[in-house]
């Protein structure tokens, strides 16, 4: 929780995550436009929730959404089945607290299909106030987050991350719904 995070570190963490859930018969590998959702969503909350960057690297306005170069260029060849590319030791390139964070952003935000992380992307303001090639800026991500996704947020600061694991797994067998869940799982815990 010290300085940033390198942006490959943290792409390659939900990376691992996928392969886990593919190795144990939970999930698919992680598409690349699905992880640039995911790591758009992990700086946004991070901003919100710590007040900083999680990672040191903007996001640019591109037609599929907010999207970093970088990633892109390491995961292109991936981009039709997949991307099942592990690496070891990516935990200890981060602090317990950012593993338990992104571990709760892949339970919020993983769950939910490419295209419909796509769709909330691109309907959000920061993407949606800026020009195609344009910077979107950490600013405006917190800005936008603090206001539109405060009930996810809230559902972050949970410690466990087992609790949310169990209102997923609630959730997914009927018992609970979304709004239910981010409304008033966390208050009990």
């Amino acid at each position: 929780m010290g300085t940033p995070i390198k942006v490959e570190i943290v792409a390659q963490w939900f990376v691992n995550r996928a392969i886990l859930d593919v190795q144990d018969g939970k999930g698919e590998y992680i598409s690349l436009l699905k992880l640039q959702k995911l790591l758009y969503y992990s700086q946004g909350c991070y901003g919100v929730i710590q007040g900083k960057k999680l990672f040191d690297t903007e996001f640019v306005h591109q037609r599929s959404g907010p999207t970093i170069q970088k990633i892109t260029d390491k995961y292109i060849r991936f981009a039709i089945n997949g991307i099942n590319l592990w690496q070891d030791d990516i935990d200890i390139e981060m602090d317990k607290p950012d593993i338990h964070f992104l571990q709760n952003i892949y339970l919020l935000f993983g769950q939910y299909s490419t295209w419909r992380l796509s769709e909330m992307t691109v309907n959000e303001l920061p993407w949606s106030t800026t020009k195609q090639d344009e910077k979107i800026t950490f600013e405006s991500m917190v800005k936008y987050f603090k206001i539109y996704h405060d009930d996810r947020l809230n559902t972050m600061r949970i410690r466990d991350p087992k609790v949310i694991e169990r209102a997923v797994s609630l959730r997914d067998r009927g018992i609970l719904d979304d709004d239910f869940i981010i409304k008033n799982f966390y208050k009990y815990f």
